[in-house]
């Protein structure tokens, strides 16, 4: 039985140390607000709700441009451990049809 225990104060030690919404897989969580959200992406991490169950991330909260939550998803998708990504994540600024500017006068 010193195994369960193991496991039960490993699982007491996560909860302690992590919000219990990233309790569910502390590592993936981790490196999702750490390492995506706050490490690549440079946003706030105040700014975004996420729990981690089973490899599952379930991630909301609002980024600036339409454009970055794909960059977001993506980069999400590729932390180890996930398995799947359920996004709710808003945006300011619909970025897809805005024009170019190359700096040239449009006359």
């Amino acid at each position: 039985m010193p195994q369960a225990r193991s496991a039960l104060a490993r699982n007491e030690l996560l909860n302690g140390i992590f919000p219990r919404r990233l309790a569910g897989c502390a590592h993936c969580g981790g490196d999702v607000v750490q390492g995506v959200i706050h490490g690549i992406m440079w946003l706030n991490p105040v700014e975004f709700e996420v729990s981690v169950i089973d490899g599952v991330v379930d991630i909301s909260g609002v980024i600036e441009r339409r454009s970055h939550v794909e960059i977001l998803i993506d980069l999400i998708r590729g932390v180890e451990g996930v398995v799947a990504v359920r996004p709710a994540v808003g945006y300011r600024l619909d970025d897809r049809n805005l024009a170019v500017s190359i700096g040239v006068p449009p006359y």
